[in-house]
């Protein structure tokens, strides 16, 4: 990203005078607080913060850092405890003991509830909790090899927790929409954390440790602590959901996005054939759908999944709230649109692609921003029967001309992507076979239709998932005991002698 001027942020009005003051706990015990986060988030500076605001404040402060490696890699936690001055203190928690439990990253967060005891920190009636609740995903996230979902973590964390005592929010979200940068999430959360009268010391200390851990940008981090007070107050005092484009919208940006690329009868095609849309709750994602697959090949291609969920739609019914129909509309799509090289060099320079990236670093090309644009890419190749990934650094230009290169899918069809297809292939047998004579045979269909969901992750990760798909569609179709879902993890478990 380049840029002539920092980028324009709109905050809000922040007045912290207009801020109620919090009722304060005085300290006449051990108080202790678990700071959980991942490398680079700044666990180390919220920990800082606390410990010199808490010798300041004249407590007896113990303070335990464990460092990570940064960014998704490594988990970083700090043990920090006040007592009255005087007092014995452990530098580690006991099991349980928490009092406060400030969750940078959702899942480290998650870790101080393990059952076992080896990290547990919290209980249910001492702990309060203010958990950042953004999603950064692992590296076996990251390979498609194990996922998750923040709101589940979330959800276990305030189960978990004091329920008068909690606060989740996307802070991340909130720092990078209205302060420009997603790293002032820390001090933000020491704001909500003192407005809601969790922290045993007083504004002009807390202040005052801010300032000497925090030299640089003081001026915006004293902004980020004073939106955690207004949050604390009003978790929706500063909205970022923008509003969804309505169903006429998107149709006439997607027709005039067409129209730009494929010209006006392709354009117009499109919307004759989303016209009927086969069911109301569905027709958003329909019309993408269809839009999708013109963009990977043609209007043809788009004729084959349009008849296919119709004749889908034809042998389901209301009385099933067509659930059949909603999952070929969603699945077949996502098998039939196979992430070769040719669609991923679409995606990487298709004109959404373009928008989100401005809006998501906050790009004015009014003010001189730009973004230039390195992908590394890893296509597979064979040539004289030999099979070659290289490593390969290209540009926009470089892309947009691959993207159009849709004949190497036929000219290389015996090998490329060979198992996806065959997958695809597959699938749209289950289609054509698709006749429930029961209420139980198709709500089995449904699960059957609805198996490529978990097929997900890199190429290599992919594969395995859809021999597991398969095998799990036969032995439901066959009324067996249903094979392991293919998203979950399987750990053994040994029994012992």
């Amino acid at each position: 990203v380049y840029r002539k001027a920092p980028p324009s942020v709109s905050t809000p009005p922040i007045d912290a005078s207009q801020l109620p003051a919090p009722v304060q706990l005085p300290l006449t015990d051990i108080w202790y607080t678990y700071i959980a986060g991942v490398g680079g988030m700044g666990v180390n500076v919220v920990a800082s913060v606390l410990a010199q605001a808490g010798v300041r404040q004249g407590y007896e402060v113990r303070l335990t850092n464990k460092k990570g490696l940064a960014i998704r890699n490594g988990s970083v936690y700090s043990h920090l405890s006040y007592a009255p001055k005087g007092t014995p203190v452990s530098p580690l928690i006991p099991c349980g003991k928490a009092d406060l439990l400030l969750g940078l990253d959702v899942l480290e967060a998650a870790r101080g509830l393990e059952p076992q005891g080896r990290y547990r920190i919290a209980h249910p009636e001492r702990t309060a909790a203010i958990v950042n609740t953004a999603k950064t995903p692992t590296i076996d996230t990251l390979i498609g090899q194990e996922d998750f979902l923040a709101e589940d973590q979330a959800d276990l964390i305030h189960q978990h927790t004091r329920p008068d005592a909690y606060f989740g929010a996307n802070l991340f979200r909130i720092c990078e929409h209205y302060l420009g940068n997603k790293l002032y999430a820390n001090i933000m959360m020491l704001g909500v954390a003192f407005q809601r009268g969790l922290l045993s010391l007083d504004l002009d200390t807390l202040l005052w440790a801010i300032g000497q851990a925090v030299r640089r940008d003081l001026e915006t981090n004293l902004k980020a602590f004073n939106m955690g007070r207004y949050l604390a107050l009003n978790p929706n005092h500063f909205p970022l959901e923008e509003q969804p484009l309505s169903y006429a919208e998107l149709v006439a940006d997607k027709t005039a996005l067409l129209a730009k690329k494929k010209g006006k009868r392709v354009a117009a095609a499109y919307r004759d054939r989303i016209r009927d849309t086969p069911i109301a709750t569905a027709r958003r994602h329909f019309a993408l759908r269809v839009y999708d697959l013109i963009q990977y090949e043609n209007l043809a291609y788009a004729d084959r999944y349009i008849r296919q969920v119709l004749a889908v739609q034809a042998k389901d019914g209301p009385e099933f709230d067509f659930a059949a129909t909603r999952a070929v509309i969603y699945q077949l799509a996502k098998v039939l649109a196979i992430k070769d090289e040719i669609y991923v060099a679409h995606l990487l320079t298709c004109e959404e692609k373009y928008r989100r990236d401005r809006r998501r670093y906050n790009i004015d090309p009014s003010r001189g921003d730009r973004i230039r644009y390195r992908h590394l890419n890893r296509p597979h190749l064979r040539l004289f029967g030999r099979d070659f990934r290289p490593d390969l650094k290209l540009g926009d230009r470089t892309l947009k001309w691959v993207a159009r290169m849709k004949f190497l899918r036929r000219l290389c069809s015996s090998w490329w992507h060979r198992e996806e297809r065959d997958f695809a292939a597959w699938y749209e047998n289950l289609i054509t076979d698709f006749s429930p004579r029961s209420s139980d045979e198709y709500h089995t269909w449904v699960q059957i239709l609805s198996l490529p969901e978990e097929v997900r992750g890199y190429r290599g990760v992919r594969q395995p998932k859809m021999e597991a798909a398969k095998e799990r569609a036969a032995e439901l179709l066959a009324g067996r005991e249903t094979a392991p879902d293919p998203a979950l993890l399987q750990i053994p478990v040994s029994t012992g002698s």
